[in-house]
């Protein structure tokens, strides 16, 4: 007879950092948003989702196509996902994204906020081209 033990850590978000940032690279806005916490969803429906993240894309010069992104780290509390877009205008933009992770629900939930729209963007900052 054998006996299985299992020891689980915790879920920490990084499965679903990894899911939303794999959604970012193929620009499916809706697996992005359903990764999103219910707060977050309720704040800013699917289609202002899309669009915040559309019209980020449209001011840098890119398309979904033009989004890669890389292995997210641990950084502190949050996660840090490379992220690099090439634009037609301004070559390869590449920059980090931190992201929150709620981690008391059920399911780790990305705590979505405007400036994850584009890397390098901070609390108070919002992408325009010059």
């Amino acid at each position: 007879m054998g006996i299985a033990l299992g020891v689980s850590g915790g879920d920490d978000g990084e499965d679903v950092v990894r899911d939303y940032a794999a959604a970012w690279s193929q620009g499916d806005w809706a697996a992005m948003h359903s990764l999103l916490t219910a707060q977050a969803r309720k704040d800013t429906p699917l289609l202002e989702f899309a669009r915040a993240g559309r019209s980020a894309l449209e001011t840098a010069t890119a398309t979904e196509r033009d989004v890669r992104t890389g292995k997210a780290e641990r950084d502190g509390d949050r996660w840090r996902l490379p992220v690099r877009v090439r634009t037609r205008i301004f070559g390869t933009v590449g920059g980090d994204v931190l992201i929150d992770v709620d981690t008391t629900l059920e399911a780790p939930r990305i705590q979505w906020e405007p400036r994850l729209v584009f890397p390098g963007l901070r609390d108070d900052e919002r992408l325009r081209r010059e």
